[in-house]
């Protein structure tokens, strides 16, 4: 269920390209093999290797030498390997070497759906590079997907499970990672032409807690994909590491991506650079994020493009924030140029705030005999240092609508220039008013500027836009069930549980054969909220929920936390909310818009949720039996509200049927571009207006209230689906606990609530 990409492709010709018997590992005896390196050395065993998680940690070092995927049983319930050392590896030193190694030239490599945590038990001494994954001096294509490389608590438990956990180095019983946590190298050393190619893709990886007790030595990842080499990226973590959380050179070309609701990487407290890109290669960076590096202040920080030639460099809607150093250091020392390094919609807040760093968010620092140029567009500089942007050398560059407060607890120069080579155009200086912690009700939300902030205008009326994505027009989406007019939206979170509610294969615009939800969209005019649910339902009678929260913030919510009971009753008004009696919400729910696709018609109905005990609703209309040919059910016409619905059924793409974690690899949910839309009057919501929050809540259920594994936000995978059928539900307790936050803006889209990792 996946609109097939040029990346997908490949992946998927590697994936029909190994065996479609896999074999198992398990280490109780109840599979093929009791260890994955026996799965490995068989020669007539198949190329694609299921490691069981049986409750007990696998305890040895793995040498991969021929192409295969090597992938947990289950993704939502990842295997832990402790990894030996090895006794003898084949390259680059013919010694004591890393956990899991791949160590043989041409092959295809996939490593998924595993906790990879030190051994306890290990008696082979280190060597220089020992660590979690790596390989040297060969061509191979790798992939790693959903894997968490980590140190562990001494009794084989992972001592951090995501990007922000800090590991206790200094803890009694505390095993870390003893070098680099991945190291994939097409070289055997640092110095010398590369000897290999590889082109490596990396999903959901993330790496906590590496370089042992040798401080500054070591790094959380270090990929060197060679020259001719492709690097790919997303949704990955790099924190802790006892130097950089990440560093990648060669040549390579890299694409390093994310969206606003899934981001590229997010580099975390690592004590030196938070990530180097290094070495002559082209790297294209969007939706990272550079946050509490160089926790120490010695000098280094957010990110750095140094020392040695980046030929093309480009970072996009991205942070870099809270590092003890700057937030980006560039310099070339090389006199190959020229060189073009270009920094758009991108934030650099609070870096250098101590000595013996020079309190700037950027520094540009190249030799005379270098040919640079950096252009920022839409870029902002706060925080307490001294400068934005201190341009040491003699580069070229240019501020393109850029802006830093002059006033308030933020306030810096918003460019020092010795060497007065700086253009500015329509910069704005102004206190836009930051956030430098998290948001009240908004989890992790490093940096949300206010609304007011990012809509501040220049002399030329551009807007200021900063790390996060807002539109320059009163863009509003048509509630059609089209959402590829979304377009300067990005979701704010997205589906990542597999459908237990089916699998649709139905194209047709207005029937469907499974439902799902995959990523929620939210915006707003100057008078109506637009909410934008991505997906298909089921045109059996299942039902599309949408609780919303209008006053989060209030000290006594007005709503209820608790759905009346009952409410499966005969008036039409309620009938899309049969069998909910009794179930207990995340937060104080105000209203709900319902809309039931049925075999006899798809109709919606708007409730009003105001006590225990009172409930009032009023039906929207009926798009007659599944709406018009199109699949738009259109309800514009028929409610005295003028709320607005459309849906369109033929999404057959996003996530994929079952229970456990989704793939968003294979089966992207963020692909997908018709669902089900509703515009609602800012008025019949509580009279909202610009600056205030709201939280949403979104799932499907069937016509008699049993209740799917679909919301919005997600549920933790796995999943399967949750009870209903009329019994009252306590949803809190199922792990219903997300919601969805959201600023109403002045119309020009503002998305800024999201949660940076899931």
């Amino acid at each position: 269920m996946k609109k097939v990409t040029v990346f997908s492709a490949l992946i998927l010709m590697l994936s029909m390209s190994l065996s479609a018997a896999p074999v198992v590992v398990d280490n109780t005896g109840g599979g093929d093999f009791t260890t994955i390196q026996a799965a490995i050395d068989d020669a007539g065993a198949p190329t694609e290797i299921l490691v069981r998680n049986t409750g007990t940690p696998y305890d040895e070092s793995i040498l991969i030498t021929r192409s295969l995927s090597l992938r947990g049983e289950d993704p939502g319930s990842r295997p832990i390997v402790m990894l030996r050392a090895l006794a003898s590896q084949p390259l680059p030193t013919a010694t004591a070497g890393d956990g899991m190694y791949i160590g043989a030239n041409g092959i295809d490599v996939t490593v998924a759906d595993l906790i990879l945590i030190p051994s306890g038990t290990s008696t082979v001494a280190d060597s220089m590079i020992t660590g979690g994954i790596e390989t040297a001096d060969d061509s191979f294509n790798v992939r790693l997907h959903n894997l968490l490389v980590t140190a562990n608590d001494g009794s084989n438990q992972p001592l951090a499970t995501s990007v922000w956990d800090t590991p206790d180095f200094g803890g009694a019983g505390v095993v870390n990672m003893p070098s680099d946590g991945i190291y994939l190298m097409a070289r055997g050393t640092f110095s010398g032409g590369a000897d290999g190619i590889i082109n490596l893709t990396l999903t959901d990886v993330i790496v906590n807690g590496a370089g042992g007790t040798t401080a500054g030595t070591h790094d959380g990842a270090v990929l060197y994909a060679g020259v001719g080499g492709t690097g790919y990226m997303s949704g990955c973590g790099f924190s802790n590491s006892q130097r950089y959380g990440i560093q990648m050179s060669d040549e390579a070309t890299w694409t390093i991506t994310g969206s606003q609701g899934r981001p590229s990487m997010i580099v975390y407290h690592n004590e030196s650079w938070g990530c180097r890109f290094f070495g002559a290669g082209s790297f294209d960076v969007d939706h990272a994020y550079f946050i509490d590096n160089d926790p120490t202040d010695d000098g280094q920080g957010g990110f750095t493009t140094d020392p040695d030639t980046v030929l093309a460099f480009s970072i996009r809607d991205s942070v870099s924030a809270e590092n003890g150093g700057v937030g980006w250091y560039t310099a070339t020392y090389a006199a190959a140029g020229p060189e073009t390094y270009t920094a758009t919609n991108c934030t650099f807040h609070n870096n250098a705030a101590a000595a013996p760093s020079n309190q700037d968010q950027v520094i540009i620092d190249s030799q005379p005999d270098d040919d640079l140029k950096v252009v920022f567009t839409d870029c902002l500089f706060s925080g307490a240092g001294t400068d934005g942007v201190w341009n040491v050398s003699s580069a070229g560059v240019t501020l393109n609508n850029c802006g830093a407060p002059t006033t308030g607890p933020d306030a810096l120069t918003n460019v020092i220039d010795p060497a007065g080579t700086v253009t500015e155009v329509d910069t704005l200086n102004d206190d836009p008013a930051y956030y430098t912690t998290s948001s009240v009700g908004l989890p992790r939300n490093m940096l949300a500027p206010t609304a007011a902030a990012h809509m501040t205008a220049s002399a030329s009326g551009s807007y200021l836009r900063g790390g996060f994505s807002v539109a320059t027009g009163n863009v509003v989406p048509t509630p059609d069930g089209d959402l590829s007019e979304w377009g300067a939206v990005d979701p704010i979170t997205y589906q990542t549980v597999q459908t237990g509610y089916g699998n649709n294969s139905d194209a047709d615009a207005v029937t469907a054969n499974g439902s799902e939800l995959d990523a929620i969209l939210i915006t707003n005019s100057p008078d109506a909220l637009v909410i934008g649910l991505p997906g298909v339902l089921e045109s059996n009678g299942n039902a599309i929920h949408i609780l919303i929260d209008t006053d989060p913030l209030a000290s006594t919510p007005a709503g209820v936390t608790t759905l009346p009971d009952p409410l499966n009753q005969t008036a039409n008004e309620l009938r899309a909310f049969a069998g909910m009696d009794g179930d207990t919400l995340p937060f104080a729910a105000d209203c709900a818009v319902v809309f039931e696709n049925g075999g006899f018609g798809a109709f919606a109905n708007f409730i009003t949720l105001t006590g225990p005990s009172t409930v009032a609703g009023e039906d929207l209309g009926d798009g007659g039996s599944g709406g018009s040919t199109s699949g738009l059910v259109d309800f514009s016409t028929t409610s005295a509200r003028d709320i607005q619905i459309g849906y369109n059924a033929s999404n057959i793409d996003g996530v994929s049927g079952g229970s456990g974690a989704n793939d968003p690899i294979l089966y992207d949910p963020l692909s997908v571009d018709t669902g089900y839309e509703v515009s609602i009057p800012l008025s019949d919501i509580g009279g909202l207006s610009d600056g205030d929050l709201i939280q949403v809540v979104a799932y499907v259920t069937s016509w008699d209230g049993w209740i799917s594994n679909q919301f919005m936000p997600s549920l933790s995978a796995p999943s399967a689906n949750l009870d209903g059928g009329g019994t009252a539900q306590d949803l809190t307790a199922q792990g219903v606990t997300n919601v969805a936050t959201y600023q109403i803006g002045p119309g020009q889209t503002p998305v800024q609530s999201y949660e940076i990792y899931r």
